[in-house]
């Protein structure tokens, strides 16, 4: 390459003079393109907002969960991200209305009321809430399984059973009974059928119709 240069042009390029005007217009350039990095920055923060606390769930939230260390975290995201009405502080001891994917911000609408328990906030609108005792031989339920409920309801001298709940909803298992959320229709018919004897529940198929 230095073959191709001519001599005099090599000496003057090699001048401290030309070496400090290079400098300075790399160092300008520098300046520029920094300058419009900041500025890219700013805009974007000026559009998006700064970062702001917000209450995220750890992982996928049922209804009824009671919020702690394990279930929420504090994350800082763009105010601009952050939708209406989220959670900027812990609210351990709280206990969810509804469902909360993982990762989603928690909203005051997901809460129930101070003091819920986590029973009854899973109550679905239009249920009421049954122990119902559990038979020698009854099922492994979970939470969330759909069952009919068979008792001897109104007939109980017949010894006879038959349904006296459809599409009731499993809440809570305990070792000697488990909570059911059945319709206002169907209460004094399991009511009857608890006081009577035995009930027995019958699970239902994911989606079955009634």
């Amino acid at each position: 390459m230095r073959r191709f240069v001519p001599r005099p042009l090599r000496r003057r390029l090699r001048s401290p003079s030309v070496f400090m005007a290079s400098a300075v217009f790399l160092a300008g350039l520098t300046g520029l393109v920094t300058t419009r990095l900041v500025a890219a920055a700013e805009a974007g923060a000026a559009r998006y907002g700064d970062p702001v606390p917000v209450l995220i769930a750890r992982r996928d939230l049922v209804v009824g969960t009671e919020l702690d260390d394990s279930t929420t975290e504090l994350r800082r995201l763009p105010a601009g991200a952050v939708p209406p009405r989220a959670l900027h502080e812990r609210a351990d001891g709280r206990v969810l209305r509804q469902p909360v994917a993982d990762g989603q911000s928690i909203v005051q609408r997901d809460l129930s009321g101070p003091g819920t328990s986590p029973l009854a906030a899973a109550v679905p609108p239009g249920t009421m809430v049954f122990a119902v005792p559990k038979g020698p031989a009854s099922l492994q339920l979970r939470r969330g399984d759909r069952v009919d409920l068979l008792g001897a309801g109104g007939d109980a001298g017949s010894g006879s059973m038959a349904p006296v709940a459809h599409d009731a909803v499993v809440l809570a298992i305990g070792s000697d009974s488990f909570s059911v959320a059945v319709g206002r229709a169907d209460v004094t018919a399991v009511a009857a059928a608890i006081s009577a004897g035995e009930v027995i529940p019958a699970l239902r198929a994911n989606g079955a119709e009634s």
